[in-house]
């Protein structure tokens, strides 16, 4: 087994919020940065993604948002 998706994944119980998986964990950490106002410039050194990978990230937060916001 990843040692990683061991010790970071399963050893905090992240199932909870819907991260069974390395992959996810990442995906929290980017969307957890854009609602903290981290600069985009500053996700995508952080992480190595692309200018549009990272904007998807942003475009599918500010989605989610907005659903929220109007039921």
């Amino acid at each position: 087994m990843n040692l990683f998706k061991e010790k970071l994944v399963e050893g905090y119980n992240w199932k909870k919020r819907g991260i069974t998986s390395t992959h996810h964990l990442r995906s929290y950490f980017v969307s957890y940065m854009f609602l903290q106002d981290v600069r985009i410039e500053d996700v995508i050194e952080i992480t190595g993604h692309s200018y549009q990978t990272a904007m998807g990230y942003y475009r599918r937060i500010n989605k989610e948002m907005m659903k929220e916001t109007l039921q």
